[in-house]
Order: structure tokens, then C-alpha cells, then sequence
């Protein structure tokens, strides 16, 4: 059976277990799969989710303005590689 998201792409978006997550629930999700620290994410979801993406807004804004932004894209290395997609 097929399934379709309907969702703005304007932000992260995950997709696992044939449910998506957006912009803080996507990155909380992500952050808990590369073993983050469980406690935390814990925390986290006690956030009402409109606080939460709110937040995940502000950093979205500002990110370029606190982390820059690249000229190039990364390649990645062949370890990394391995974690992407075909």
C-alpha cells in the first residue's frame, strides 16, 4: 500500500517508519538515531511542540548568520558515504 505525505518543504523533514516528523521533531528524531544523549531528547519532548518550532525557527534564521555558509558542498568521505542512500 502506498503512502503519501502531504508536506511543505521548507524545512528538515524525516521520514521512518512510513511516518514523517518536521523542523524540531525531525531533528530530535535524528539526534536520538546518531545515539544522542537519551535524557536530553527526554527533555525535549516535554516542550510543547509550538515552543519547539518556534525555536527551531529561530535557528533555522540564524544559522548562516552564526555558522556561515559554505561556497562548496562537502564530499563525503567513503565512511560516510555509506550511510546515504542509493
Amino acid at each position: 500500500m502506498e503512502q503519501y505525505h502531504h508536506i511543505k518543504a521548507d524545512s528538515v523533514i524525516l521520514l521512518k517508519n512510513s511516518k514523517a516528523y518536521v523542523k524540531s521533531t525531525a531533528a530530535i528524531e535524528i539526534i536520538a538515531a546518531f545515539g544522542g544523549a537519551r535524557i536530553l531528547i527526554k527533555l525535549a519532548y516535554l516542550i510543547p511542540l509550538y515552543i519547539r518550532d518556534k525555536i527551531y525557527d529561530f535557528i533555522a534564521i540564524n544559522r548562516y548568520k552564526w555558522f556561515g555558509k559554505k561556497d562548496k558542498c562537502m564530499i563525503p568521505s567513503p565512511e560516510l558515504k555509506k550511510r546515504f542512500l542509493d
